[in-house]
């Protein structure tokens, strides 16, 4: 089923997180976030985007690094998959930019610059990757001068045995180390190979040390790590140690350090390690420094506790370079503190948060998170650890609990904020678009603001619309009946299908607030009669066959759409083959589109700081924050709940076409049906999803024993309505 909006909030709302360069949090046994010290931004490259800048190396005070797709300038091989590299140089003291000019184009399309090495006359640059046919590996060091002019170029294929080399350096007598999975490879300065080192199980990190010692780390099938110290000039291991944490390591996230034996990053900061002590202390705390790990491409150590971190947010297309000098203690001003509590949080917003601690000057955002997967936590212990919390009165200034707002705004957890609205000068309930604006309240009352939005509906062929305007149960059944030879929906089981006509709408059968839910109405008898009449041994799925290619062969009618923007237009059009509608979930308003709020953010009513927590909450409803979603290449697919920007987003949609048509690409719009409909699906929108796991829960489990035939239908709602109500109750 197609519910990437419930299946992630299921789970506690487990957002897809994309992993770039880290080693996990507190990894070789490091020390906790609370301790590191305060480190000060000073930019060297600002803003950069003619490209990702990728790789940094530092020598005789000048910086050099790599880049890697080149925006605009693919030429020939736009339609190609083409890595455009360069090398650029910039001196310390932060002068202009320079492009080192390397010849490239004799390697294959698919060559990335892997590592970058500089001596005192020469650069070294190790290409690797897999050519056109990505049938061989492709190992190529190109050593330059420092005005790009080559040197020479060394085909060193066949003396890695072809291995994808992840990692090269040069050791300070001038060795080449090239680092595989399975193998490490010592070349002398004229590039012979001198010794190769088997690796136990397989490399996930390599660094030169302060004493020169080169070191490697291996991680075995049991997830075991370990440190190696290599003599070089033997070609052998000297020394193991094993490490304390089972945690991921990259390629690239060891790197050299005079002050200390090594350093290497995770996704909470720098971290040192002494190999005498076998001990890690934390130094560069990102959240302290207005960083999200997973946006560091690379960190290296350039003198005394001072580091150079490329950060490139993946929400924008600028990138940082810049240098991070340790601050004298005292030097960092107090703030007030404001506690932001949610589940778990997704990247986007550790970006924002980290941007107000930046901007702001009187509030600093800390977050706590209640659901943490990776220690085995269940959605139910995070749930009890909240409900601990709220016993003890220790309750966050701020709080992000979405599907769940409406049940603690009934146990009186949240401030109105429509006062707060109306109060601001620079914000009104107009500025909104006004059906999400009056979806977000809930009896009147605005207990939490969503900063964007997305649709929760059932989407058809546009021509069987006229059947399915304003679907029942009766209607869904009759129309079911009419195409007996396709699948209503991708489900495999009655209880699959139960789930699908539930997630939109399991949140009509209760209200918090009142304390009661309608499990026995007629309505959701018919549903249950519905799923176990509908589903039969003899129309299960096919199992070879995917969900999109069911739907391209016509043979699925409806498809369930948990969290539809309108970047998603295109795609469900060519999955349908022409124009799609919007048909909404059976209700007995006759219209059963939902709106999805993945981040709901509520006030704690009894915090000691709602100034500071409403002025983050103001931020993230500002224009400048609002105007990101309106940006189609941002990458965000979300709609901002300003209307001006939502305005901006479906002109974006539908007539802009920007950096793609620059480049060559063909990016196609929406068109303007396509257009007003989605504006019209906005516009008769007027609900919120609710979604209760216990409920659902509940059900399921009484439901399976109905669709069994252990038990009749009166039975069955009559059970779902006890325990849900007593549920309800034990919940107040």
């Amino acid at each position: 089923m197609n519910n990437k909006y419930i299946k992630r909030l299921i789970a506690i709302f487990m957002l897809q997180v994309m992993v770039i360069n880290i080693m996990g949090c507190d990894s070789l046994g490091g020390d906790k976030a609370a301790n590191a010290d305060n480190y000060e931004e000073q930019i060297i490259v600002n803003d950069w985007v003619r490209a990702w800048p990728n790789l940094l190396c530092y020598y005789d005070e000048t910086f050099y690094f790599t880049t890697f797709g080149e925006y605009g300038e693919v030429g020939a091989s736009q339609n190609e998959h083409y890595c455009d590299n360069r090398l650029f140089s910039v001196e310390q003291n932060g002068n202009e930019v320079k492009e080192i000019s390397i010849d490239l184009s004799k390697e294959e399309p698919l060559t990335m610059i892997t590592s970058i090495m500089i001596d005192e006359d020469t650069i070294s640059l190790w290409l690797s990757a897999y050519d056109a046919d990505e049938s061989k590996p492709i190992n190529v060091l190109i050593q330059t001068d420092y005005a790009g002019k080559e040197k020479k170029r060394t085909d060193l294929n066949a003396l890695v045995n072809e291995e994808n080399i992840v990692k090269a350096l040069q050791t300070t007598q001038g060795q080449i180390v090239a680092m595989a999975e399975d193998n490490i490879y010592i070349f002398d300065e004229t590039l012979n190979l001198m010794k190769q080192i088997e690796i136990e199980g397989r490399a996930i990190g390599m660094a030169v040390s302060k004493d020169n010692q080169l070191i490697y780390a291996s991680e075995d099938s049991n997830d075991k790590q370990k440190l190696h110290i290599i003599n070089v000039e033997k070609g052998k291991i000297e020394k193991t140690i094993p490490l304390k944490r089972n945690e991921a390591m990259d390629y690239n996230s060891m790197f050299a350090s005079e002050q200390y034996d090594i350093c290497y990053r995770t996704n909470k900061g720098i971290y040192s390690y002494d190999l005498e002590t076998k001990k890690a202390t934390f130094l560069l705390n990102y959240d302290k420094s207005y960083l999200v790990g997973e946006d560091i491409r690379d960190a290296i150590s350039v003198g005394m506790d001072e580091f150079v971190i490329i950060n490139h947010p993946s929400d924008k297309i600028e990138s940082n370079i810049s240098l991070y000098s340790k601050q004298d203690t005292g030097v960092e001003k107090e703030k007030v503190t404001v506690t932001f509590g949610a589940f778990q949080f997704d990247e986007n917003m550790k970006r924002e948060v980290l941007a107000f601690n930046k901007a702001n000057s009187q509030y600093e955002i800390t977050l706590k998170e209640y659901f943490d997967e990776d220690n085995g936590e269940s959605a139910a212990d995070a749930i009890q650890e909240l409900n601990e919390d709220i016993a003890k009165g220790s309750i966050p200034d701020l709080l992000d609990l979405s599907l769940l707002t409406n049940q603690y705004a009934a146990k009186g957890l949240f401030e109105d904020l429509s006062v707060y609205v109306e109060k601001d000068s620079e914000l009104s309930e107009e500025q909104f678009v006004e059906p999400v604006f009056q979806a977000m309240k809930n009896n009147g009352k605005l207990y939490a603001i969503a900063p964007y939005f997305g649709i929760v509906t059932l989407i058809s062929k546009k021509e069987y619309a006229e059947q399915l305007n304003g679907l029942t149960v009766e209607k869904l059944i009759a129309f079911c009946k009419e195409h007996e030879d396709k699948l209503p929906f991708y489900a495999e089981t009655k209880a699959d299908l139960l789930s699908i006509l539930l997630e939109g709408c399991i949140g009509d059968y209760y209200d918090w607030e009142s304390g009661t839910c309608q499990f026995d109405s007629q309505k959701f008898k018919d549903v249950l009669t519905f799923c176990n009449q509908i589903m039969s041994d003899d129309n299960l799925l096919d199992g070879n066959a995917t969900r999109n290619e069911l739907i391209e062969q016509g043979k699925v009618l409806l498809v369930n759409e948990s969290d539809f923007v309108p970047h998603d237009i295109l795609t469900y059009a060519k999955m349908f083959g022409g124009e799609i509608s919007y048909i909404g979930y059976p209700n007995k308003q006759g219209h059963g589109s939902y709106f999805a709020f993945n981040s709901q953010i509520g006030i704690y009513a009894g915090s000691g700081v709602k100034e500071g927590a409403w002025e983050f909450l103001r931020t993230l409803l500002s224009s400048e924050q609002q105007e990101k979603y309106a940006d189609i290449y941002s990458g965000l697919d979300r709609i901002p709940v300003r209307k001006d920007c939502f305005d901006q987003l479906m002109t974006n949609l539908s007539t802009s076409r920007g950096e793609f048509e620059e480049a060559g690409e063909d990016y196609e719009m929406i068109n303007q049906e396509q257009e007003q409909a989605f504006r019209d699906i906005v516009n008769n929108t007027n609900k919120a999803i609710s979604y209760d796991i216990e409920m659902m829960n509940i059900i399921d489990e009484e439901a399976q024993a109905y669709f069994a035939g252990k038990k009749d239908i009166d039975k069955t709602v009559r059970i779902i309505q006890k325990r849900c109500t007593t549920y309800m109750s034990e919940s107040k």
